[in-house]
């Protein structure tokens, strides 16, 4: 749908495919994107792919960056990363625009909609604590609703801190008085 939209406004359209291995119909949609880079090293978590991310599109000045992450990955991140005291993840939404259109639909909204079966394992980047984490709070947290308060917190944090950079001004105290 991205594609189909920004083709309408003669939008430039990379498609950045982070992993060996691209399923046939995502590489059949990437054919109609005007340019197509397929990085063979697989991230290891979701901090790494958005690194990964950030470093790519600083080649490019000042992209959108889309993710397609889902609520348990955006979750999952928050849980993993953020949680535990590593903020590196950040730095693409410090330097980029960066939007994460699929957010608030779970994983298993996106599979049915794809025709995947439950018993398929799809290639995630959700392991380690926060897979048992997000089973532990399974029925009493809302991923979709812990995704957009990620994304309303980030943007509003982000927000803050340009426009206080931009209206940040020096002070200088006059030292005389000062020890007496």
């Amino acid at each position: 749908m991205l594609i189909h939209i920004e083709d309408e406004f003669e939008s430039t359209i990379l498609h950045l495919h982070v992993g060996d291995s691209i399923s046939p119909r995502l590489a059949e949609l990437s054919q109609m994107c005007k340019q197509r880079v397929q990085v063979p090293e697989s991230p290891k978590s979701i901090t790494e792919l958005k690194l990964q991310t950030a470093s790519f599109a600083a080649r490019y000045g000042s992209p959108l960056c889309v993710l397609p992450l889902t609520a348990e990955e955006v979750v999952a991140y928050l849980l993993n990363e953020l949680l535990m005291g590593n903020p590196a993840g950040l730095q693409l939404e410090r330097e980029y625009r960066t939007a994460y259109p699929l957010s608030t639909t779970t994983l298993r909204e996106v599979l049915l909609l794809v025709g995947v079966e439950d018993s398929e394992n799809p290639n995630l980047l959700l392991e380690g604590p926060a897979v048992q984490l997000l089973e532990a709070l399974k029925g009493r947290a809302d991923p979709p609703a812990a995704s957009r308060l990620y994304v309303h917190f980030t943007r509003q944090m982000l927000s803050r801190e340009r426009s206080a950079s931009q209206n940040k001004k020096d002070i200088f105290l006059h030292g005389s008085g000062w020890g007496r």
